[in-house]
Formats: C-alpha cells, structure tokens, sequence
C-alpha cells in the first residue's frame, strides 16, 4: 500500500484541483469526463480538422467539400426523431450509448483503408458517403451523451467543468494540430493522413471507455404498453411543442445557426486554395486557435452564471462575425495565425452559452427526448448553410460569401432576445 501512496496523493490532489471538496460521485463523474474530453482533443486536432484538408489535397471539387459538412447533416436530420423515439425507450442509458456510439466507432477504420482499395477519382466522395453513414448511430448516441451529461454534474457546477474540459480539450487539440500538421507536411501521401487517423481512431476509443465511467440513474421509458406507433408519435411530440423555453431556445438560435454554417467548407477552400497554405501552416494556425480556446473556455465558463448565457452566447456569436468577415480579407497566409486567436476566444462563448441554455430548457429526466429534436433543427441549419455558401460562392468568390455569412451572422444576433431567461 505504501508504494500507490505517491499516486493516490497525486490523485487527490488532482481532483481537488480541477472539481475541489471532497471524493464523490459527482467527482468521479467529473474526473472521467475530463478524461474522455481531452482523448476527444486528440481526433479534434487530427482527423476532424485535417480530413477536409485531405479531400481538397485529393482533388475534391467544392461541392464535394461542402458535402462533408452538408451531407452529415442531412442524415442526421432526417434520423433525429426516429432515433430520439428509440433511445428514448432506454432505461438503461449508458448501456444504450456504449453500444451505439462503439458501432459509430467502426467508420473510422473504413476511412483509413480506403486509400488502400478505392480509385483515387472516386476516394474523395467515397470517404465523403462513408463518413456521412456514420452519422446514423452518431445522431442517437448524440441524444443519449447529453442527457447523461446533464444527469452527471449538477447545474450549480456544470459551466465551471464545461469551461474547464472544453479548455482541456483545446490544449490536446492544439498540440495535436501542431504535430499534424508538422508531420503531414514530411511524410508520404495519402500515408501520412491515415497514420494521423489511426491515432485519432485509438484515441476516440479511449474516449468512448472513460465517458462510459460515468455513473448516472436510470431513467424510466415513457412509452406506454400496447401503443401504436401513431400514438407513440404523439406523446412524443406533445412535450415538446407545449414546452414554451424550449421552443424560444430552437427559434431564438435557428438563424444564427444557419449564417453560422455558411462559411463552414469555404475556410478549407480559403485556406488551400485561395491562400495557398501549407499543413504545417494549417497546423500552426489551429494549435494557436486551440490555445486560444483554452483561454475562451476558461474564461467564460467561469463567469457564464455572473454574465448571463444569453450574454454569452451574443457576445461569441458576434465575435465569430468578425472573425469570419475578417479572414475573407485576408492578403497572406500568415495572417491565418493572428486571426486563429480571434475565433478561439469567442467560438468558445458560443460553444458554452447553446449548450447550457438547451440543458436549461429542458425538463429533468427528458433529456434524450428535447435534445433529439434540437439536433433536428442544429442539423437543418448544418445543411443549409453550407449549401448556401457555396452557392454564394460558385456566383461571386469564396471571399464575397463569406463577407456575406459574416454580415448574416450579425444580423442573426438579434433573434436572441427570444432565447428564454437564464436560470
């Protein structure tokens, strides 16, 4: 016993650094969620920013960009109620989401491979389609994660430890992309990019294990015996409708969602294209704007309950607005790095103001139920938008469309004074 003393001390020191107070459940809750956010960083700072870079460096047509963001949400739109119907049947929760979200891990290794078996003409829209399919169990295990997150910490402590994980996340994001983009510079191609996604893949297995820790109640189904499915439609929807916050919360932020969305291919077809970035320089650029959302977080995590999260949210989205208009005017890639610092800071605000105000909207123990139906709608806007920008662009220029979804997002700000009060 003597020999673990040094890490059981280093143990509790630990937790009471990050969550404080004494070992409890909620601890142990907060501990593995910090845990399973920072192994998140990992595929955040890899595979999630570079595998758009890797389908403009196979060629991808803008269309074919955009639809990594479009097509994605297209499925999880159209698999958002029905999915939401099915987890909503699951008293055991956390046993639901370990399934699902491990079979979602399994489209990983489709992409790696892909390089190895399919034409290089067709391999851009191929990892397009197959990362789009694993969207389907991901909309579900959407759904489920955060019921179990607003289940797992209480509301008087969950902005400190979202701002606290969303900054853990950031650090590993941004020494990732440091590294990513460093190594994906000097070594072959398209091996190097699969070598970077089996990392990535490890590491979202490693995230799926510690969230599993966690230790939340049951929840009880509401489906009633020997209902048709007409009716279980009904009394799944009734809630919802009737649920005035709730429905606020949706309107108040549909528009900003959307012009929030339309830049969301045009930035790689700046970045690549227009700018002529390399990865190293694509790397730099996010390890900066990760560093910057660790300061983000941090800071408003720890002051969303003085300030508001309305406030919050108005102050990141406007933010996002500037830093969207101000990189369509971008004269060199180098400015790329300066400017990562403006997103970093305030995507961050809207990270934490949309996620506490919908767990705020919704009612104890339906979770699952108003979150799949928030995802219906953030999916809408996920699809359109990007449609939209590269419209916009294949009429004008990938400049002029993003200077117009930056003008939008500002607009868009002013339905905010729709969003329900703060707690």
């Amino acid at each position: 016993m003597a020999a673990r003393s040094p890490y059981l001390r280093l143990k509790r020191e630990l937790r009471a650094a990050l969550v404080g107070g004494l070992p409890s459940e909620e601890d142990h809750n907060i501990l593995n969620w910090y845990a399973s956010t920072s192994l998140f960083g990992v595929v955040d700072g890899s595979m999630w920013v570079f595998l758009p870079v890797f389908l403009a460096r196979l060629g991808a047509s803008p269309a074919v960009v955009g639809l990594h963001t479009s097509l994605p949400a297209l499925l999880a739109m159209a698999c958002a109620i029905p999915t939401g119907m099915l987890v909503d049947r699951a008293a055991n929760q956390m046993a639901a989401w370990k399934r699902i979200a491990f079979c979602m891990r399994m489209f990983y290794p489709l992409v790696i491979l892909a390089p190895f078996f399919v034409p290089r003409d067709v391999l851009p829209i191929f990892i397009v389609v197959v990362w789009a399919l694993r969207t389907i169990p991901d909309t579900a295990g959407t759904s489920l994660w955060t019921a179990i997150a607003g289940r797992a910490v209480s509301p008087a402590r969950r902005g400190h430890v979202n701002g606290t994980r969303w900054a853990l996340l950031s650090l590993t994001a941004a020494a990732c992309q440091a590294l990513a983009g460093r190594w994906l510079d000097v070594g072959p191609f398209p091996g190097a990019y699969q070598a970077m996604f089996i990392v990535a893949f490890m590491a979202t297995m490693g995230e799926w294990y510690f969230f599993g820790r966690l230790r939340v109640p049951n929840v009880p189904p509401p489906e009633r015996a020997g209902a048709t499915l007409r009716e279980r439609v009904r009394d799944y929807l009734r809630p919802l409708a009737g649920h005035r916050p709730f429905v606020r919360f949706v309107a108040g932020t549909f528009a900003f969602r959307v012009a929030y969305n339309m830049p969301a291919a045009l930035f790689t077809l700046l970045w690549v294209r227009e700018l002529g970035a390399s990865n190293a320089l694509i790397g730099l650029r996010g390890t900066v704007a990760y560093a910057a959302l660790v300061v983000g977080y941090l800071f408003w995590g720890r002051n969303a309950n003085r300030l508001g999260h309305r406030r919050v949210l108005a102050a990141g989205a406007l933010g996002v607005a500037i830093y969207a208009i101000t990189s369509a005017l971008l004269p060199a890639p180098v400015w790329l790095v300066p400017v990562a610092l403006l997103w970093g800071i305030f995507v961050a605000g809207t990270d934490i103001g949309l996620f506490d105000l919908l767990l705020h909207t919704c009612p104890r123990g339906m979770e699952a139920r108003f979150v799949s139906v928030s995802q219906f709608a953030a999916n809408l806007a996920i699809f359109v938008g990007p449609l939209l920008g590269v419209a916009l662009a294949g009429v004008t220029s990938v400049r002029t469309a993003m200077l117009v979804a930056g003008a939008l997002q500002l607009a868009s700000i002013a339905a905010f004074a729709l969003l329900p009060k703060d707690v």
